[in-house]
């Protein structure tokens, strides 16, 4: 929060397209591993795909009263920014804490100091695999980063990679609901979008190492 309260900030969130909500299976590596990993959990990946990510699109504006809240000028962009098109900065560093794209044109174009990106990489239910073999139960889950860049200078104020798992309470395999499954993925909605703009609000700079790892992370689109 140091760079939004030490001065008159104009700060403009956005949030990429959030992702299909599914199954996935890590370590079902080959692709007849995929197909029996798809077939034993057909019935659950029909109810996952039918859940909406409730409360993620709501992240923004939650935000945005936070930061008004703090003498923040705030706007929400809803244009999509395509920021893997963006050129390369040409200042970035191996190690350094700036984003390795150059983000200064937008900052005519969005009126605006600095620029929060959200990011959500995967969400549904995950369950891991060794082959043909899971090695633990499915969960709930929810994957992404948020970040606030400086547009003069392309340094981060603020970095956060996000990740809540949460397993079912109880039995998992009720077809065809999958209730506890269910009730598991609405409960990792609610954390992850508590967790997000909670974060925003802490004083902490996270370490520098955290924000040179964004290089090898997945980048939002």
């Amino acid at each position: 929060m140091q760079a939004v309260t030490s001065g008159p900030s104009r700060i403009a969130i956005y949030m990429d397209e959030l992702p299909p909500t599914d199954t996935d299976f890590p370590g079902a590596a080959c692709l007849l591993c995929i197909a029996v990993a798809r077939g034993a959990h057909s019935d659950l990946s029909t109810q996952v795909q039918s859940l909406q990510p409730e409360g993620l699109d709501a992240i923004p504006m939650r935000m945005a009263e936070v930061l008004r809240a703090k003498g923040a000028h705030v706007t929400l962009v809803t244009d999509r920014l395509k920021i893997d098109e963006l050129e390369n900065n040409p200042t970035k560093e191996d190690g350094a804490p700036v984003h390795a794209k150059d983000f200064r044109p937008l900052a005519k174009r969005l009126d605006a100091d600095k620029l929060i990106v959200l990011s959500f990489f995967r969400q549904g239910v995950i369950r891991s695999y060794s082959s043909y073999v899971p090695t633990d139960a499915p969960k709930a889950y929810v994957t992404g980063v948020g970040y606030m860049v400086d547009l003069r200078t392309n340094s981060y104020d603020w970095y956060s990679p996000l990740e809540v798992y949460k397993p079912a309470d109880g039995a998992w395999n009720e077809p065809p609901t999958f209730p506890g499954l269910t009730n598991a993925y609405y409960q990792v909605l609610v954390e992850a979008s508590d967790t997000m703009v909670s974060r925003l609000t802490q004083n902490a700079a996270p370490a520098a190492g955290a924000l040179a790892s964004q290089s090898s992370a997945p980048q939002p689109k």
